[in-house]
């Protein structure tokens, strides 16, 4: 079993998700639609990769791991918090993020309190691995050397109960390239389809063009 993932995003019209379009008068309004939606889906989890948390979250810091050399880590799922419902889901297959705290902490609800999973591969370093478990950081593996989704969703499902999780244009990549390249991994009388939420900037060159929104299943295509 797996979560209901939505893939939801911020985009401009030709399907950039970062840039100059987001401070336009335009793009401070759709951000504003991007987090309300965001709220009101109620997931368990919201998922991002490295450089989404990076930018987002952790401002690029990175822990001195010299403190942990020299051990062995066994490549066991490690659930920190049993009592955890709400979720951050990092997609960091190498283990570059550096988190202060378990939780995140964020004027949005949206955000506000949820417990990091750290999703790594196997080939992850002991030492980031000791440290995580200082933090007070939960972590599971998939893959050993490149990123398992549909292993991650059924581990995220079983060990966390994450029922519902949203992610952007990394789980919208990840996810949409599982689909394609392995379809024995969809659910029983599914297709390659996958719900998403998307807010659209019209961006001319002579000025910004109106708010649009569109809702229902979109077809991922891989190129």
């Amino acid at each position: 079993m797996r979560p209901h993932v939505i893939c939801h995003m911020t985009t401009s019209i030709d399907g950039k998700v970062t840039g100059k379009f987001l401070e336009t008068p335009q793009g401070l309004m759709a951000s504003d639609e991007y987090y309300r939606v965001h709220r009101d889906f109620h997931a368990d989890a919201f998922a991002c990769g490295r450089i989404t948390m990076e930018g987002s979250f952790t401002g690029g810091w990175y822990p001195d791991l010299k403190l942990f050399e020299g051990g062995s880590v066994s490549r066991d799922d490690h659930i920190a918090d049993p009592e955890a419902r709400f979720f951050c889901v990092a997609f960091d297959r190498r283990g570059r993020l550096g988190w202060k705290k378990p939780v995140i902490e964020d004027d949005d609800p949206g955000y506000d309190r949820a417990h990091i999973i750290e999703v790594l591969c196997e080939d992850a370093k002991d030492e980031y691995l000791a440290w995580l478990r200082s933090v007070g950081i939960s972590y599971i593996f998939a893959g050993q050397k490149e990123m398992d989704l549909s292993l991650a969703l059924s581990k995220l499902y079983s060990l966390f109960n994450i029922r519902k999780l949203t992610g952007g244009a990394r789980m919208s990549a990840l996810w949409g390239w599982s689909q394609y390249t392995n379809p024995s991994t969809r659910p029983p009388g599914r297709s390659s389809r996958v719900s998403s939420r998307i807010c659209r900037i019209s961006l001319h060159k002579t000025g910004c063009g109106p708010l649009q929104e569109s809702y229902g299943s979109r077809k991922k295509h891989i190129r």
